[in-house]
């Protein structure tokens, strides 16, 4: 689509961070090196040098370092706050096993054990209206453990309804 705005999708890995633009119907790519200090650093350079003319752009941000860091184990303390009644759903899984017909199959450990998943009383209604408050979290699965310092909280979608990130305690992405 001509005239549009840049469609633009970045990675921070831990190396390189990662562009890929699509400006006007044609495809870009670029890489920089990873500022680990600071991403934003090389996210802002990055774009300088892919689109230094750009004007609007609506950009897709992952960063695989924070992925592994998750899956890998090696961060901050995770915490999972989710919706009262889904904090199993990610130790459930999907019907994706490597050996799909091993009768005992060996499931990896959970990537936030129980204890550290609370379910809160609070959703969004499908037309829009807050339908809970935040911070009402259930007794079970909460953790005793002290913290260490190093935990954050964010909640997905908080732009919408910043009023509840700050009751949660958090802050928006």
């Amino acid at each position: 689509m001509k005239g549009g705005p840049a469609l633009v999708g970045i990675d921070t890995g831990g190396t390189f961070t990662d562009f890929v633009a699509f400006v006007d119907g044609t495809l870009r790519t670029h890489k920089v090196l990873s500022t680990a200090h600071n991403p934003a650093v090389a996210v802002l350079r990055g774009l300088q040098d892919l689109l230094p003319d750009a004007g609007p752009c609506v950009v897709t941000y992952g960063s695989t370092v924070a992925t592994n860091t998750l899956l890998e184990r090696t961060g901050a303390r995770v915490v999972l706050l989710t919706t009262a009644g889904f904090e199993d759903l990610l130790e459930i899984g999907r019907q994706n096993r490597p050996l799909l017909y091993d009768l005992e199959p060996v499931k990896p450990a959970p990537v936030v054990p129980r204890r550290q998943r609370v379910g809160l009383r609070e959703r969004d209604a499908a037309d829009g209206p807050d339908s809970g408050g935040v911070g009402e979290a259930e007794e079970e699965g909460e953790d005793d453990e002290e913290a260490d310092g190093d935990e954050d909280v964010v909640f997905h979608g908080s732009p919408l309804r910043p009023a509840s990130g700050r009751r949660g305690g958090g802050r928006s992405p």
